[in-house]
């Protein structure tokens, strides 16, 4: 196991904000997805819940062991490996915390390998904490730190298109998710009031694009 599994990424079995927010902001329109580095599976929950046709690829095999306990799709294997799966298989394809860890090398061995797995017109989202944050020093296995910039000029030279940026300052309020699983009317409140922190420095970023 490591510091992700036991501690960064435990076993979610409601709709944490965290995973059910971006499901829905990115993902609810897509059918067949792929979570790169899906860890213990919490987005390949909400998929299954939506009733999506998912799966994960992480290196950690205790991670997949964890995800195949809770009856989901995943598969253990090296990010920059070639991806099991025929050209042209998702519609989406989910990279959240992952390419900071990786060596420019790997990335972009990667980065070719989700453009061929990708089907025409499909979605890419990649999220990383901002170059220079807290978010990103906090983590000594980062690798490489990304900014604006530097995320447009990667999806622009591996030939993704309607390539946008949402850069965020994540806020946590203790108790918010345990009051939208009891009143889920107070999700629309919860986005909204994610709108107004976005206005405070940001500390994580993430890319959409498509192919």
């Amino acid at each position: 196991m490591s510091y992700y599994t036991d501690i960064s990424y435990k076993v979610i079995n409601y709709k944490h904000l965290d995973y059910y927010t971006k499901y829905v902001r990115y993902f609810k329109n897509c059918n067949k997805i792929l979570d790169i580095g899906c860890s213990v599976g919490n987005f390949l929950f909400y998929c299954k819940l939506d009733g999506k046709e998912a799966v994960g690829l992480d290196i950690d095999k205790e991670a997949i062991a964890i995800c195949k306990a809770r009856g989901l799709k995943a598969i253990n294997i090296n990010a920059d490996a070639k991806l099991p799966f025929a050209k042209d298989s998702f519609d989406a394809i989910n990279c959240w915390a992952l390419i900071e860890h990786l060596t420019h090398e790997r990335r972009d061995g990667l980065l070719k390998e989700i453009r061929r797995v990708l089907k025409p017109n499909g979605k890419l989202v990649i999220t990383v904490p901002l170059a220079g944050s807290p978010l990103f020093w906090n983590d000594y296995t980062h690798k490489w730190g990304y900014t604006e910039k530097s995320l447009k000029m990667m999806a622009y030279d591996f030939n993704f298109k309607n390539i946008k940026i949402n850069a965020i300052c994540p806020v946590y309020v203790p108790g918010t998710n345990r009051a939208v699983q009891r009143f889920p009317f107070l999700l629309k409140f919860y986005l909204l009031f994610e709108k107004v922190f976005s206005l405070l420095p940001a500390q994580e970023l993430t890319l959409i694009c498509e192919k």
